[in-house]
């Protein structure tokens, strides 16, 4: 219900019935009154990934892409928890996914860096001995969304994992 909701996202009721109201004129969530009330029910996952999804494009993160010594990518994701000492991180993309279910060749890191100001990306750089370039294997990201690219990070083979479902948000639309 809409008040069991709202206490567990920490979101006000009333935003949070609005939130449903518009869940449901796109189908994606079944709401239903019980009485005084209100049930809500997910009955379209893939309607709401690509709603989500639409809102948001993880290029909308700030990023810096920088070449750094990856060689083998794999061998490279070991030694990175060291480059990036003192700074919450997680990978995304297919630097993720590849932790979760090897699938495919990849050659790109993505790492979000828990930054306050995207030109504190440059800075991790620096510290790292690692040069901007537009075609750099490796890319920084300031998370657009302050807070919630952080919820739901994991360790996978020691290194941190963004949430899969903010995997799936970023993969949705990744080329």
């Amino acid at each position: 219900g809409v008040r069991e909701l709202a206490a567990a996202t920490g979101v006000d009721r009333t935003t949070t019935s609005k939130v449903l109201r518009r869940l449901a004129a796109w189908r994606v969530m079944r709401v239903e009154r019980v009485g005084r009330a209100v049930a809500a029910t997910l009955v379209d996952v893939t309607r709401l990934l690509d709603r989500w999804s639409a809102a948001y494009d993880w290029t909308r993160n700030p990023a810096l892409a920088v070449h750094a010594p990856v060689g083998d990518p794999r061998r490279f994701l070991a030694r990175l928890p060291a480059s990036l000492t003192g700074h919450r991180w997680a990978l995304t993309l297919q630097a993720g996914a590849s932790l979760l279910a090897p699938h495919a060749a990849w050659d790109r890191i993505h790492v979000y860096l828990d930054v306050s100001e995207a030109q504190d990306l440059a800075e991790v750089a620096r510290h790292a001995s690692w040069r901007p370039a537009l075609d750099g294997t490796l890319v920084l990201l300031q998370p657009y969304y302050r807070t919630t690219v952080w919820d739901g990070v994991r360790a996978v083979h020691g290194l941190p994992v963004v949430s899969p479902v903010q995997l799936l948000l970023d993969l949705w639309q990744y080329p």
